[in-house]
């Protein structure tokens, strides 16, 4: 029997889908608030926020890897550790599942939906880590 070649996944199509500001409820921390800024060069940026005092909010930048068409991992350093998970994007949603937890759902955030605090951030981020 012979051996299947390994198959290469291509997954910039996923990368340009996933690009961009999306916004979310923490499923484990009712009455927060969520914003995540997926970039093309891998850097997830995260904030959870109480709607009523968003400055306080907690923040998380992470690296991101499309692994394969429904995984995908993440990382606080731009190595190979970090957590998984399975993704599916459909109807302007990602759903993300795995970990122990609910499933998170990003819907796009519209332009004019995205609190300045958080375009400044990203903007502020975005010239770190080029």
């Amino acid at each position: 029997m012979s051996e299947q070649p390994p198959t290469t996944f291509d997954d910039q199509p996923v990368i340009r889908e996933f690009t961009g500001t999306w916004r979310f409820s923490a499923p484990n921390m009712p009455g927060q608030m969520g914003l995540i800024h997926f970039t093309e060069n891998g850097r997830a940026i995260q904030c959870l926020f109480d709607p009523t005092n968003p400055e306080k909010g907690t923040w998380m930048r992470l690296w991101y890897f499309i692994e394969s068409p429904t995984t995908l991992r993440f990382s606080y350093e731009n190595d190979d550790k970090g957590w998984r998970r399975t993704y599916q994007v459909a109807g302007g949603t990602i759903t993300l599942r795995g970990g122990g937890s609910e499933d998170a759902v990003f819907t796009r955030a519209l332009p004019n939906r995205i609190p300045e605090w958080f375009s400044h951030s990203i903007a502020s981020a975005a010239k770190r880590t080029a």
